[in-house]
């Protein structure tokens, strides 16, 4: 498809919340489908930056990726990501803000920007990527 989209974070102060929602894409008949992109995020020890999918319009979501700093994913006695304390965690610099529909003030924790169900949470383990905080290499590659 050759789409470009970008979005910049580090000029601004305090919290700040962004969602790029693609148009729909009809795959209907295709076989082995792969989602591959040319990433230039740089992690921050503040945010997640996540790739979710859905196959019915937005009704439900589907993990691809979600990058956090290494330090805020937190892990199980046996080394396995917990998945649920890593997204419910409280950090005060994680990023909040008000729901235009409700007006609830929301945030605070990774969690709050997964639109995958939490129902899913334990699975997500492999999903998660450890980032670099502040490397201006590491996370640019091929996803």
């Amino acid at each position: 498809m050759n789409q470009f989209a970008y979005h910049e974070s580090d000029i601004r102060g305090g919290s700040q919340y962004a969602e790029l929602i693609s148009p729909e894409i009809n795959l209907t008949g295709k076989t082995d489908i792969y989602l591959v992109y040319h990433s230039i995020y740089e992690q921050n020890q503040d945010n997640i930056a996540g790739v979710e999918y859905s196959i019915d319009g937005g009704a439900t979501w589907l993990p691809v990726v979600y990058m956090l700093d290494v330090p805020d994913i937190l892990k199980k006695p046996d080394g396995s990501v917990d998945v649920i304390a890593t997204f419910d965690t409280t950090y005060g610099d994680v990023a909040r803000y008000t729901d235009p529909d409700t007006g609830e003030e929301k945030g605070g924790s990774y969690g709050a920007f997964v639109k995958v169900p939490r129902s899913m949470w334990p699975d997500l383990g492999p999903y998660i990527s450890p980032r670099i905080n502040d490397d201006q290499w590491e996370s640019k590659r091929i996803e």
